[in-house]
This record gives C-alpha cells, structure tokens and sequence, in this order.
C-alpha cells in the first residue's frame, strides 16, 4: 500500500522521504527530507542547519513524487 497524506500517527519507516508542512525548527515547507531514525511518533531528520535533530511526524507528509518546492 503506498504511503501518502500526513505521517502523523502512521507508519513511518528508516529512510523514507517525507515533505516539511513547516518552515519552523530549521525546517523549509515544502522541501522533501530523508528520514534518518524512526523513535515511535519522533523522526530524525538532517534539518537544514546539516543538524540531525527529532521532530515530532505531524510536521511532515509522506512524499510521493510530486512537485515540491527547493
């Protein structure tokens, strides 16, 4: 089944991409982020600092091909 909408409460996995709904905590909307480290409802994530940093999964969707913004 292909993932797609918010990730939060859903099932996240290592390295999949997701899409910042944010521009807060370093973060870009709109941009698309591998998922580093899975710690249950928390994805870590090489925010734009370059700094692995834990976000919590409602702050990003599922990337699914689309057209994002840079």
């Amino acid at each position: 089944m292909k993932k797609q909408g918010n990730c939060f409460r859903q099932n996240v996995d290592q390295h999949d991409l997701v899409v910042a709904e944010t521009s807060e905590f370093d973060l870009t909307e709109d941009r698309v982020y591998l998922v580093l480290y899975v710690n249950w409802s928390f994805l870590t994530i090489l925010n734009d600092l370059g700094k692995e940093e834990q976000y919590a999964d409602e702050h990003f969707r599922f990337y699914n091909g689309e057209r994002v913004e840079r």
